[in-house]
């Protein structure tokens, strides 16, 4: 028997100029995304969308670069799924789905 666990993950942003006035999401799926999701939406709420870019590649990189970078502060606790490469998905998505929507993506964002 064989499971496929899906998370959906909706992000919601409101912009006032070039800010994030407020970053939501709606989601389901394991506690790492979920945890992920919160960290993200605190992580970024009140910085400048070249700034919400520069804390997404910090956080791919800190995960998945090839040498793990340094994360700070709350993202710090992620760090540990860099050891089991089937959760870095999960620690992801949140934050490629929040580079889709900051580059106006329409497509499913997916860690396929």
């Amino acid at each position: 028997m064989t499971g496929v666990q899906t998370c959906a993950l909706p992000i919601y942003l409101r912009l006032q100029a070039d800010t994030l006035a407020d970053v939501a999401y709606e989601a389901s799926g394991c506690a790492i995304s979920l945890a992920s999701a919160s960290m993200m939406s605190d992580a970024v709420a009140g910085k400048s969308v070249p700034a919400a870019h520069q804390t997404i590649d910090e956080l791919m990189s800190g995960l998945s670069g090839p040498q793990p970078g340094k994360l700070h502060g709350e993202l710090a606790a992620l760090g540990g799924v860099r050891d089991y490469p089937s959760r870095i998905r999960c620690a992801t998505l949140p934050w490629q789905t929040l580079r889709a929507a900051l580059d106006a993506v329409e497509e499913t964002v997916t860690t396929e």
